[in-house]
């Protein structure tokens, strides 16, 4: 059964998996830098069972909701690993860059151009459009 499952795994699942696993060794290696590690420890390995599992049922029931599921899961683990590669920054940066890339914007521009940029482009619709298409990005 365990070749059954290997088998199974699609491309968009080993990614996950070699994320997870990745994020799990930074987070054991560098505990104590990070806050909660052992919850985001856990959290990880849960994922990993969670994406074993389905891979597991996917392939002994060929069904179109689990069919669903299984395509979709990695989407919906966006927003997750996006906050939680903020969380592991802790790891590399003792503080935020953003103050760092306000300043580098002001150096190479001048001026913040996403301040100017709304000033020129205060179009609500404009706006809503750009808000779309920024969360279409998760």
């Amino acid at each position: 059964m365990k070749n059954n499952i290997l088998m199974s795994l699609k491309p968009v699942d080993i990614a996950t998996l070699l994320y997870l696993l990745i994020s799990m060794f930074l987070i054991a290696f560098f505990r104590k830098k990070l806050d909660n590690a052992d919850f985001h420890f856990l959290i990880n390995f849960y994922l990993i069972l969670g994406i074993m599992s389905l891979v597991a049922i996917h392939s002994k029931w060929k069904n179109p909701t689990i069919n669903f599921v299984h395509l979709t899961y990695p989407l919906l683990l966006l927003s997750y690993f996006y906050g939680e590669t903020a969380y592991l920054n802790h790891i590399f940066f003792a503080k935020d860059l953003d103050p760092i890339f306000i300043r580098l914007d002001n150096y190479i521009f001048g001026f913040q151009p996403s301040i100017e940029f709304s000033k020129h482009f205060h179009l609500k619709w404009f706006g809503e459009i750009l808000n779309f298409s920024y969360f279409s990005y998760y």
